[in-house]
């Protein structure tokens, strides 16, 4: 049975866990349009009242008799509200379970990701669950990436994922289980008081194993750090007095053409500045105020083209690093070079 903007788990027990797959257990899944369109706007275009009302008209289409377990969701009057929720801070990494009589927080290492303490959220309510006489129950979440993950599991999924569909197809097989997605800070009380008790949480508990996709990111933050301190070191080098912070060298959506434009004109060594070099000839000079020609004159300080740079890059500020730093839209350091006709020069 599926009602709108549940996920019915009523997996077939006689199914071996290993043999269970999106097709043959998780297949009844439905999300509400409304939420989904309406929570896929910008933030300043969304309307915070709209989502609150139709995540309550989601929480008020249950059945009767089912015990209510939140995560990140809202406050009814039918059933026992049992809220759930993962937080992650600088400090602290937490997830929590709070109904009107319980209030569970639990720490996890400061490596641990949101994801994998939304996951813990939800394992924490399932063993919540298992210790209660009711028969029906309803979790609410608004970590929609979790509940995609429970839909598409497969063999190099989430530990913690695993462990949740293991409990909802053995453990739990005599009770009817469901999901449902809800937005999250919509003004809902029930996500306030699961924030409010997951951020409560204090310390780290380095006894919780977490994955070693969460691990990589740590690692991957902490080399981060060692190669911008190795990189402020290196002062003398051209490419750091326009990019003194390490991030994406290469615009995003350029193609390889304009990543070698890019490259060369950051190093400052392009064909139309540099060629002299290779063919003995006299180096070049700006026709119009006859000074060297450089990239820096080019895109910083010929006067020349002061209307053509204020137009497109707005700014008062025309350096090589503000240009090239990735702060300017690339596009317009293109056509800026192609309308002064050094495009196909560099």
């Amino acid at each position: 049975m599926c009602k709108r903007g549940f996920i019915d788990f009523n997996v077939d027990t006689s199914t071996p866990f290993s043999c269970i797959t999106p097709i043959d257990s998780f297949n009844f899944v439905e999300f509400r349009e409304e939420l989904l369109r309406e929570t896929s706007t910008p933030k300043h275009s969304s309307h915070p009242e709209l989502l609150r009302q139709l995540a309550l008209e989601v929480i008020n289409d249950i059945p009767d008799q089912a015990l209510i377990i939140y995560t990140d969701g809202s406050h009814s009057d039918r059933g026992r509200p049992i809220f759930t929720d993962g937080s992650k801070s600088e400090s602290h990494v937490g997830s929590a379970v709070v109904s009107l009589s319980t209030v569970i927080a639990d720490a996890l290492p400061i490596s641990a990701s949101i994801y994998t303490a939304e996951l813990h959220a939800l394992r924490i309510a399932l063993e919540h669950i298992s210790l209660s006489y009711s028969k029906k129950f309803i979790i609410y979440t608004d970590s929609l990436s979790a509940l995609q993950s429970i839909v598409s599991l497969h063999s190099s999924s989430h530990p913690i994922l695993v462990d949740i569909t293991y409990t909802l197809a053995n453990h739990l097989k005599k009770k009817d289980v469901r999901f449902c997605w809800i937005p999250g800070h919509a003004g809902i009380t029930g996500n306030e008081l699961a924030d409010t008790a997951a951020r409560s949480v204090t310390g780290s508990s380095e006894r919780f194993p977490i994955p070693h996709s969460d691990l990589k990111a740590c690692f991957r933050q902490k080399l981060q750090i060692v190669w911008q301190s190795n990189w402020d070191q290196q002062t003398e080098n051209k490419l750091h007095s326009i990019m003194p912070f390490l991030a994406p060298t290469m615009p995003s959506s350029s193609n390889r053409r304009e990543q070698m434009i890019w490259t060369r004109l950051r190093l400052g060594h392009t064909c139309l500045t540099h060629r002299h070099l290779l063919f003995g000839e006299p180096p070049p000079y700006c026709e119009k105020y006859n000074v060297s020609l450089s990239v820096k004159h080019i895109l910083c300080d010929c006067p020349h083209s002061n209307h053509l740079r204020h137009q497109l890059f707005n700014s008062v500020d025309f350096t090589i690093s503000s240009i090239l730093n990735n702060s300017i839209d690339s596009s317009l350091v293109f056509k800026f070079i192609s309308i002064k006709g050094f495009i196909h020069y560099i």
